[in-house]
């Protein structure tokens, strides 16, 4: 589903991080997972054991998303574009998905920005019959998603930056 929820480190809550940044919110840790691309990761930590270091909410554990960061070119691009479907390659469940970054170094400055649009349509049983949608935890058939990913920094020096 497109939903995390249930989803712990022992049984107890897990905090989720974008680059440090808390991802919870008003919707709890039910869809932090969900809220950046793939595209857009350079990997993720996972920390087990309570910390307060963050506020409430890592009672059992932290999972640390870290987006993509350039280290050396001065300009660099990704682009992709996808098509999925089902075995049984019915248009009608086509997913879509356009992604594109840009990032760059000039000196002490750089930047990544990213963008990628998911378009999932249905899913058909064999005999092409629409499948109805889960409604417990909210299906990703019939949506779609939008992702806009932006990081400037700018390093101080050998052991400090700052980073918006």
């Amino acid at each position: 589903t497109m939903s995390n929820y249930g989803q712990t480190i022992r049984g107890r809550n897990v905090l989720v991080l974008i680059y440090g940044v808390s991802q919870n919110a008003s919707r709890d840790v039910s869809r932090q997972l969900n809220s950046i691309a793939p595209s857009s990761i350079e990997r993720i930590e996972v920390v087990s054991g309570a910390s307060s270091l963050y506020g409430a909410g890592a009672s059992c554990g932290i999972i640390n998303v870290i987006t993509k960061r350039n280290e050396v070119q001065s300009l660099a691009m990704s682009s992709r574009v996808g098509l999925s479907t089902a075995d049984n390659l019915n248009r009608k469940g086509f997913a879509y998905e356009v992604f594109q970054s840009v990032t760059g170094r000039q000196n002490a400055f750089d930047w990544y920005v990213s963008a990628d649009l998911l378009q999932r349509n249905d899913q058909c049983d064999g005999n092409g019959n629409r499948i109805a949608q889960e409604a417990f935890q909210g299906s990703n058939r019939d949506t779609e998603s939008h992702d806009l990913h932006a990081r400037f920094g700018f390093g101080l020096d050998d052991d400090r930056r700052l980073s918006l």
